[in-house]
């Protein structure tokens, strides 16, 4: 069972003393996190991206004051740009770059693609790898998707760097998009740690986040004696101590002798170490406060050191132990590590685990047991006893839905851009991205709904507790690649607009627009049908009407007829595209303005007249201009 406290004293505390070894040690270091659009991919019916935030301000609250921590962030802010990477928090100490990035990470918004080689080499710059040693720690739920080889990346890092490492935190990758990314890792001399749910992403940022920091010095004795003091506890007063290693923290205060104790912490020890039941201090003499806890526990005891004598704490926790297991239905265990378990006590406090099980401490006094998988969810309230250890089953009464997307019959694949959301009675939503996506779900009646680009299918759906229902899912979607050029032949038009319009008018003469994007080679998914698509770059427009097929790509050129008129006009202020020809009344026909003394401007073929307005004179003067398809036309207009 994977263990993540939200209050995590005993988590941070674990890691340390455990994780923190000299092949992750490091002065500084920057995380890496994908913000791209696929992080809205869900993992037991939660985005991978929520997940990765609850995840991260877990992990902040482990990390070392000794550590320099900062965070860059890609695929965040647009679409389709490789170059979409921020230094969003830099390199400093952590106590206070560790709330930054906590509220930077709730910020992101995924969108974008995955230029993580580059990301990972902006971090290395940024800690100056060339001059300092420096760890770099890339969350990714997905493999490169700009023109950058990770592989090779890593080695050019590693063979520029002083003492540089990149661990890779692969989140649900499977295992071949793994081995793409982990030679970053092991290229540099760092790790690669495969986090398949939000327990392993935890384990993951225990093992690199936290253990980032420089191996500290041993602390220096507090004096050298030899005076012990031994520190048991119980659950309650007629109780055996607790036995187990690890099972009980000790922290160690100076008392007050006006009473009340300092809240500085001068060491810490464990119960069970060494398979003993108590935890051992060596401690010059006087009064200390000794704070036992685990779990939603805690009790306390003041304890007097007398010089040759050994003494010996024994602090009853007044507590007893839930043992938790989760339940498809009631006969039927969840066997599904991702069992999430929020357990909370009478003081309001919540431990959080994962696994099919849960073992928690408590207090004595009312709790409340939640289990939850996917949208599944149940909470079962408990009467803990102190010395007393109570069994339950919580049964979330939950199926399992599984999805697969294809956008023909006849496609050999499954298409990962899909969409899906399923809806209850209620109209809760739950919300997953892929061409193969899994949602735990209370039993009872659900309305699928599966989108690509524009095209739409749904279906309606029973889920029965315990059972595990499979729908293979077609969204019938032809692929349209929209081209623009100037004319027959070329050149292409860059930055054109282009709408996807309904093949026919409304009542109203005017088409519906059913999609639209920018630049040339951007591509549509559309229901099978008629369509007519329209080209725009400045003034100059076009359209072409195509057939959408499922399962078939199509490209659809638009030709603008036009050409590209450069205007030059020294001195000029206002500059006024006009048509060649008069109107009746003897006027030019104003076709666009700009200001400046320069201008560029796509124009349907054809003659025109520029005007130009002086900057200091006010006076205007004027020039003739004849575009030519897919030329280029320089004036100049003194």
């Amino acid at each position: 069972m994977k263990r993540i406290l939200r209050h995590v004293a005993l988590l941070g505390a674990l890691a340390l003393a455990t994780l923190a070894t000299p092949a992750l040690s490091a002065e500084r270091a920057i995380i890496v996190l994908d913000a791209s659009g696929s992080m809205w991919g869900q993992i037991d019916g939660e985005a991978k991206m929520a997940i990765a935030r609850r995840t991260l301000e877990q992990a902040m609250g482990t990390v070392p004051a000794s550590l320099d921590l900062g965070l860059i962030a890609y695929g965040h802010r647009e679409k389709g740009s490789c170059s979409d990477i921020e230094l969003v928090v830099p390199a400093g100490p952590s106590a206070s770059t560790g709330p930054e990035i906590v509220a930077a990470a709730n910020a992101l918004v995924p969108k974008g693609k995955t230029p993580l080689s580059a990301a990972v080499r902006q971090a290395a710059e940024a800690l100056h790898y060339t001059e300092d040693k420096a760890t770099v720690i890339l969350i990714t739920d997905g493999i490169e998707t700009c023109d950058a080889d990770p592989c090779a990346v890593g080695a050019a890092l590693a063979e520029a760097g002083i003492d540089l490492k990149v661990h890779v935190v692969g989140f649900g990758l499977s295992k071949a998009e793994g081995r793409q990314v982990a030679c970053l890792a092991e290229n540099t001399g760092g790790r690669y740690f495969d986090a398949s749910n939000a327990g392993r992403l935890a384990e993951a940022l225990s093992e690199t986040v936290a253990a980032a920091a420089p191996a500290e010095e041993p602390p220096a004795p507090i004096a050298q004696v030899e005076d012990r003091l031994r520190a048991v506890a119980r659950l309650s007063s007629t109780s055996e101590i607790f036995q187990r290693p690890g099972s009980i923290r000790f922290d160690i205060h100076k008392a007050r002798p006006e009473g009340g104790f300092e809240q500085d912490i001068l060491t810490t020890g464990y119960a069970g170490e060494s398979f003993l039941g108590y935890a051992a201090f060596d401690l010059p003499p006087g009064r200390y406060r000794v704070v036992a806890s685990r779990d939603l526990a805690k009790a306390e005891a003041d304890i007097d050191v007398t010089a040759g004598k050994p003494a010996l704490v024994d602090i009853t926790l007044d507590a007893g132990v839930v043992v938790a297991r989760g339940m498809k239905t009631a006969s039927e265990p969840i066997t599904d590590d991702n069992l999430r378990w929020d357990v909370t006590g009478s003081s309001q406090e919540i431990v959080t685990t994962y696994g099919t099980g849960s073992t928690t401490v408590i207090a004595a006094g009312a709790a409340d047991i939640t289990a939850s998988l996917g949208a599944a969810k149940a909470t079962l309230p408990v009467d803990v006893r102190a010395g007393v250890t109570t069994t339950v089953d919580v049964v979330l009464g939950a199926g399992r839905l599984t999805l697969r997307g294809k956008r023909s019959v006849t496609a050999p694949d499954l298409d990962d851009s899909i969409r899906w959301d399923v809806t209850d009675a209620a109209g809760e939503t739950a919300t997953a991205y892929g061409g193969a996506v899994d949602f735990d779900l209370p039993a009872g009646p659900y309305a699928v709904k599966a989108t690509l680009g524009e095209a739409i299918a749904e279906l309606a759906i029973v889920i029965e507790a315990g059972q595990t229902l499979e729908q293979t899912v077609v969204v019938a979607t032809g692929k349209v690649v929209a081209r623009s050029l100037f004319a027959e032949g070329g050149p292409t038009v860059k930055g054109a607009r282009f709408d996807v319009l309904a093949a026919e008018a409304g009542a109203d003469g005017s088409r519906k627009v059913i999609a639209t994007s920018y630049d040339d080679g951007t591509a549509f998914d559309l229901p099978p049908g008629s369509y007519l698509l329209k080209a725009q770059s400045d003034i100059a427009s076009g359209e072409s009407r195509f057939e959408a097929r499922a399962g078939e790509p199509v490209e659809v050129p638009v030709i603008l007829n036009a050409g590209l008129l450069a205007v030059t006009a020294p001195g000029g202020d206002r500059l006024d595209l006009l048509s060649e020809k008069k109107d009746i009344y003897g006027k030019h026909a104003e076709l666009a303005t700009s200001y400046g003394e320069s201008w560029q401007i796509t124009v349907p073929a054809g003659s025109y007249v520029v005007r130009v307005r002086k900057a200091n004179s006010n006076t205007e003067v004027t020039g003739s201009a004849i575009v030519k398809p897919g030329e280029r036309t320089e004036v100049t207009v003194e």
